[in-house]
């Protein structure tokens, strides 16, 4: 095993305890930029010093005298001290010499997910799917953890239908934190596959068992979600009003307002669109919530209301034409406040050298497009957020392994 030496680190870090979480939680051991665009770290100034050096050779002593829990131990926090140490750069060079694996060695399955780890961390989905796979379909240890990284390697790829099969074998495993998780990920890879009936399945029975998780606000959107594209808005907005104050509130007040308008409640729906504005007024769905509001309260016969809705909107979200202009426009009173201010960005827009107060005749839709920054307009799915979701979500879950 002498010519294996350098792999001592990588060894030692990710056999040594017979629990999958302890494999699953440690980073790969490939020291890599943050970005692309990164310039390459600097070495470490006690990479090749004797310190160092004697550090090394202590894990693997403590890795061959059978003493793995220790060398995991040693191994993390040298690779803590010292993320640039020549040789944790070798790590994944010298693991994959190991395959195939010596008849002797009896880790086989663990270098293998290891590489199926760093694959993952370098966005290379489809090696890191194949060696999750592989892993998962057996009775190893580690099966639980490789379905879910399974599940999240095909979703990343867009490979919904996989990604399902693969969160729900994670499911079916009696490992509690892979089954909660390979079941939220359910939910989400039958969501984005287009299989609502069966994503709102698999979200209700993860919100029956998991109520109280710190991910219940995100299950109660999508589930929400589901709902809508089964044009159930009183069944969608139910699941609207579980969501708490926190990362999916503004989704789900701006939606809420979406599901009252396809009850044909005008008033209503004004009033979640406004709850939006009250209580995140930070949200990138502010405008769109500001526009709707005005829309459904000048429907509702409350035009006063929907004018000064609208003005805030204008006020914050500029006309080009206004723009150019340095100002912004003249108010109009009465019932034609709220018309006005609906066509005002659409003719100020297209026809810059108009009088301002010449704005009859525009559509909603034109008002939206001159109005709403393109990034902040709802969209038919939550990708926005599954966006964020989709970066954040594995760390969170490592962390409770």
């Amino acid at each position: 095993m002498a010519r294996r030496r350098p792999t001592w680190l990588g060894i030692a870090a990710l056999v040594g305890a017979a629990d999958s979480r302890a494999l699953a939680a440690s980073p790969c051991l490939v020291a890599l930029p943050q970005t692309p665009q990164a310039a390459p770290p600097r070495r470490d100034a006690a990479a090749n010093d004797a310190t160092a050096n004697d550090a090394y050779n202590f894990i693997a002593g403590l890795f061959e005298k059978g003493f793995h829990d220790q060398a995991v131990v040693e191994a993390t926090k040298f690779l803590k001290e010292r993320p640039n140490y020549a040789r944790a750069k070798e790590a994944e060079v010298e693991l994959a010499k190991l395959e195939p694996t010596p008849a002797e060695f009896p880790y086989a399955v663990e270098v293998s997910f290891r590489l199926a780890q760093c694959a993952l961390d370098r966005q290379d989905f489809a090696v890191a799917a194949r060696r999750f796979d592989a892993i998962a379909g057996g009775d190893h240890y580690l099966a639980p953890a490789a379905a879910f990284n399974a599940g999240e390697a095909h979703f990343r790829a867009g490979a919904f239908a996989a990604a399902g099969k693969a969160y729900g074998k994670a499911a079916d495993r009696k490992d509690a934190e892979y089954a909660k998780s390979g079941l939220h990920g359910l939910g989400w890879a039958h969501y984005k596959a287009g299989e609502f009936a069966l994503a709102g399945d698999a979200l209700q029975l993860w919100l029956k068992r998991h109520a109280q998780d710190s991910a219940a606000g995100e299950a109660w959107f999508l589930l929400g979600e589901c709902r809508m594209k089964q044009d159930q808005p009183a069944e969608a907005l139910q699941a609207f009003q579980k969501v708490t104050p926190g990362e999916w509130f503004d989704d789900a007040l701006s939606a809420g307002g979406f599901a009252r308008a396809g009850q044909k409640d005008d008033a209503r729906a004004a009033q979640w669109f406004l709850r939006l504005e009250q209580a995140v007024p930070d949200s990138p769905l502010l405008a769109e919530a500001r526009l709707h509001a005005g829309i459904h309260l000048q429907k509702a016969g409350r035009d006063d209301e929907a004018a000064a809705v609208l003005d805030r909107l204008l006020t914050a979200v500029p006309t080009r034409s206004q723009a150019r202009r340095g100002g912004g426009a003249g108010r109009s009173s009465g019932g034609a406040a709220a018309r006005s201010r609906r066509s005002r960005a659409s003719n100020a827009a297209s026809r810059p050298s108009r009088p301002q107060n010449c704005w009859a005749g525009c559509s909603w839709r034109a008002l939206t497009r001159s109005l709403m920054p393109a990034n902040s307009r709802r969209r038919s799915s939550p990708t926005r957020r599954r966006a964020a979701a989709a970066r954040t979500r594995p760390t969170r879950r490592q962390s409770r392994r």
